[in-house]
Order: structure tokens, then C-alpha cells, then sequence
């Protein structure tokens, strides 16, 4: 698993994403000092570093100290990204589709020991992977290899109308791979756990994973701007437009929505606030408990590679939990960093899904860390 600067497991699928360098934003780009205000210096990772928008949240000891949404929405168009818009955050959606494993854990309709085979089998061909655990899928220990290239875009082309119908093709697609380590083995990142995962909450709970997203995170937290795929409408410039690194219009075919648990959601800033609120708060949200003390440790702990349930997660160089996921469907990039005993978090989105945004964002990120003070970059602990 390649990681350079804070995590480098952002991809929805296997192809990386090649550097690029655009106008001015090259590698002469030279970052704003700690010293220097924020509002400054969010203008200069913009104008002079080449993201077309950069959405900036920093919250520490239970509070927001900063947010910022600044930009344009489409390069070649002066139209402002506005506060409430949403940007897609790709695999950070695995985060969510876990703690949603986690309330599941809690009712008692799983465990985090049930079995692909138990609750899947009579629903798809598991083949040899009947054993595998919920647990060993959300932290990607189970073996199962990331989709090939040509099974992705077939699964991507699918053009079933029903999102179960194609959930069940895109878990069936991943069951049909062969292991590529014993389950518990050896950490591989792979989509495809999380698709097998969403489609055994579906099964545990009777409900679709878009509709237990909407009940259990998006409604209780005030997630108003959460949504599925691509923000906007085709052929407008009403939300932010993707790029790599040209603009791409909302309209051309992106994630299928069958492997949504993997990394379909787009929220705004300020649902992307409230969603990280709840692991700082212990997993009370504003109306009362939505996910248990016990389930959010089971979420936290490091397993192999030091990936709990959809999160990098373990103690830096100077002793602080942090947990840290990034997402990117090649158009846009989002990446979270939180800290949950000092009720911390740093949370930055761009529309913009080049190799070159991701350096870019690492260098928002080692800013805001500088400015406000909260810890620093370290090694992961082992």
C-alpha cells in the first residue's frame, strides 16, 4: 500500500492516479508559512497552487476554530463555490458505511465475527471466501484482491436500474477473485470488501445501504446536503464540477452506485463537520447515542497495516490517537484527520482528483496543523 504524507489510500479502485503539473502550481509551488492567516493562506493554495476549490474545516477541543469554502466550481467559469455545496469524497465513505456496521453490531442483527458464508450464502457465490469475517472486511484483511481493471469497468458500465441488483453483481464480482493471502493474513486495501460488507447489512437489516445512510447518519446528524454520485446537474455549473485536471461535467458516468459502500457519498463541508462531530463526541449526536463506546473501539483499534474499520488509525510520533482516511473518484479528493481525545479534527475537500491535488492538500493539511497547533505528521504506531 503506497503512503506518502499523511495516508495514500484514497483510490475507489486500482489505477493511480498520474502526477500532473498545471499552470503555476508545479513543483516550484512554495507552501504559505505557519505563521501566515488563514484566509491568506487558503487564497495561496488556490490561486497559486492550483486547486480550482478548497473547503477547510479545523476543530479542536470540541470546537470549530475555522471553516472556509473558497473557489470556483468549474475552471474557465468565475462561478463561486458556495458554502453548502457538496463534494464527492470517495473512499471516506468507507468510514461511514463502518460505523454503520457498527449500529448494526449494536441492534445484535450482526457481529463483528459473522461470516460472508452465513449471511450471504443462498444470495451470491461466495466461492472460497465463506469464512471471512465482517470484521476482516472492514479492515481489509480478508484477502479478497482489488477488482482488475476490466472487471471495474465492467462493473461501472453496469446499466441495471435497480442499485440491489447491481450491489449483488459487484460483491459477486469481488467473491469471484482468487485470495490473494489467507483471510487475517495480510492487509490489501480493496473496494470490494466494503461492497460484500454493504450487502450484508443489507441482507441483516432488510434495508438498503443508501436507505440505512440516510436513517442512521445522514437524518439524526443533520447531514442535509449528503448525497450519493456525482454533486450537480449535468450540463450546469449549480454545484462543484470534478477535474483531472480538465473539468468534467456531472454527467459522465462515474462509481456505479452498486458499490456505494465503498465510495459513491458527496456531503458539504458542514455535513462532513457534523459527521466527524460524532466520533469526537464519543458517538452521540445531537439527539442522543447513535453508535455504542464499544463499537466505536472496535472502529479504532489498529489491525494489520494499522487500519482499524475504515480508518487508518494509531498513535503518532508524540502519542495522540489519530485516525486519517482520504477519498478520490479522480475528480475530486477529500481527506479527514481526526483526533478524538483531544475532540480534534482537520477535514479539507477539493473538486479536483489529480496526483498533484493530493501533494497539494498534504501541504493544506501540514499548514493548518502548524497554525493551530495540533500535532504534527509522525509514523503510524506499529
Amino acid at each position: 500500500m503506497p503512503r506518502v504524507g499523511w495516508v495514500r489510500v484514497a483510490l475507489f479502485w486500482l489505477p493511480a492516479i498520474a502526477a500532473v503539473s498545471i499552470g503555476c502550481g508545479g513543483a516550484d509551488f512554495v507552501p504559505p508559512p505557519a505563521d501566515m492567516a488563514p484566509d491568506d493562506a487558503v487564497d495561496i493554495f488556490i490561486t497559486k497552487g492550483d486547486l480550482p476549490a478548497l473547503a477547510v474545516a479545523i476543530i479542536d477541543g470540541g470546537q470549530t476554530l475555522y471553516t472556509k469554502v473558497a473557489g470556483i466550481r468549474k475552471r474557465g467559469d468565475a462561478t463561486p463555490v458556495a458554502d453548502d455545496d457538496a463534494f464527492h469524497i470517495g473512499s471516506n465513505t468507507k468510514g461511514m458505511t463502518a460505523l454503520i456496521a457498527g449500529t448494526v453490531v449494536d441492534q445484535g442483527l450482526l457481529t463483528w465475527d459473522s461470516t460472508v458464508g452465513d449471511v450471504l450464502g443462498g444470495t451470491v457465490d461466495v466461492g472460497g471466501y465463506g469464512a471471512v469475517t465482517l470484521a476482516q472486511l472492514l479492515s481489509h484483511s480478508s484477502g479478497i484482491p482489488e477488482y482488475p481493471s476490466q472487471v471495474e469497468a465492467a462493473i461501472d458500465a453496469e446499466t441495471m436500474p435497480v442499485v440491489e441488483a447491481q450491489r449483488r453483481e459487484a460483491a459477486s464480482a469481488a467473491l469471484a477473485l482468487p485470495p490473494a493471502s489467507v483471510a487475517g493474513t495480510s492487509f490489501l486495501y480493496s473496494s470490494g470488501n466494503f461492497v460484500i460488507a454493504g450487502l450484508m447489512l443489507e441482507l441483516a437489516t432488510s434495508t438498503s445501504w443508501e436507505d440505512l445512510m440516510a436513517q442512521r447518519l445522514f437524518v439524526p446528524l443533520g447531514m442535509t446536503h449528503a448525497g450519493y454520485g456525482l454533486p450537480g446537474t449535468p450540463g450546469m455549473v449549480d454545484a462543484p464540477w470534478g477535474h483531472d485536471p480538465a473539468p468534467i461535467d456531472p454527467g459522465t458516468p462515474d462509481i456505479a452506485p452498486g458499490a456505494g459502500p465503498a465510495g459513491t457519498v458527496h456531503d458539504s463541508l458542514g455535513d462532513l463537520i457534523a459527521y466527524a462531530q460524532l466520533y469526537l463526541d464519543d458517538g452521540v449526536g445531537p439527539n442522543g447515542r447513535i453508535i455504542s463506546d464499544a463499537a466505536l473501539t472496535a472502529m479504532e483499534t489498529p489491525r494489520l497495516a494499522n487500519y482499524g474499520f475504515g480508518w487508518m488509525t494509531g498513535r503518532s510520533d508524540t502519542g495522540v490517537l489519530r485516525m486519517v482516511h482520504s477519498g478520490s473518484n479522480r475528480r475530486f479528493y477529500s481527506l479527514m484527520i481526526l483526533f478524538p481525545e483531544r475532540q480534534g479534527a482537520m477535514l479539507m475537500l477539493t473538486n479536483d482528483g489529480t496526483q498533484q491535488s493530493w501533494d497539494r492538500v498534504d501541504q493544506v493539511a501540514s499548514y493548518f496543523a502548524a497554525h493551530f497547533g495540533l500535532p504534527p505528521k509522525g509514523p503510524w504506531a506499529s
